[in-house]
């Protein structure tokens, strides 16, 4: 009989020893599926990271071109009127003779948006009033940087994507032509209704 209980107890022991060791390596495959999900959660940020990092140099690429955008219409260098004796812009208010002086206006551009090396951009301007109009008169199209514009403008129609590619912001923008008349005598402002046709490009790289 005690031999008997003896073989009992050891069994019991036995099966509470695999018991334990069952216990032991179900907690260690637990643990081995919480790193794999760590890691995993690891990867998935680092590529969320690199993707969110190259949209915002494309971001940083668009502020540039509306940065632009902003200068030409609104800083005293840029193409509406400026009136030194009050040291004063009428935003998107043009000057008629400014736009029958092209090449005058495209230097002064250029020297008022100079950049070291090259442009971050190239523009393409064009002001047209309504040819229903009594007042109506074409303009030629006023460039910045015009054989940048030309080469940046074939990349950015070609929608090659990355380096060696480039970015097209195009806006139709109401403007007014500022041209001053002379009546009775006297010189007379008048604004004209018209609209700008504004081309930006810049390089990806």
């Amino acid at each position: 009989m005690i031999a008997f209980e003896k073989k009992i107890r050891k069994k019991k022991m036995a099966k509470k020893a695999i018991g334990k060791k069952g216990m032991f390596l179900f907690f260690q495959m637990i643990f081995a599926f919480y790193r794999i999900f760590v890691l995993t959660l690891i990867i998935i940020s680092l590529v969320l990271i690199t993707k969110l990092y190259i949209n915002v140099s494309i971001d940083t690429q668009q502020a540039e071109m509306e940065l632009f955008q902003y200068q030409l219409l609104s800083a005293k260098q840029g193409i509406s009127h400026y009136e030194p004796s009050i040291n004063r812009v009428y935003p998107m208010v043009i000057d008629y003779t400014a736009l029958k002086n092209k090449n005058q206006l495209e230097m002064q551009l250029q020297n008022s948006f100079h950049f070291q090396d090259k442009p971050l951009v190239a523009a393409q301007i064009d002001v047209s009033i309504d040819q229903n109009a009594l007042d109506y008169e074409s303009f030629e199209s006023v460039y910045y940087y015009h054989d940048y514009f030309d080469q940046l403008s074939v990349l950015a129609r070609s929608k090659i994507k990355g380096a060696g590619g480039a970015k097209m912001l195009e806006k139709e923008i109401p403007v007014f032509v500022r041209k001053v008349i002379t009546i009775n005598g006297l010189n007379q402002e008048k604004l004209i209704p018209a609209t700008m046709k504004l081309v930006i490009v810049s390089s990806n790289s």
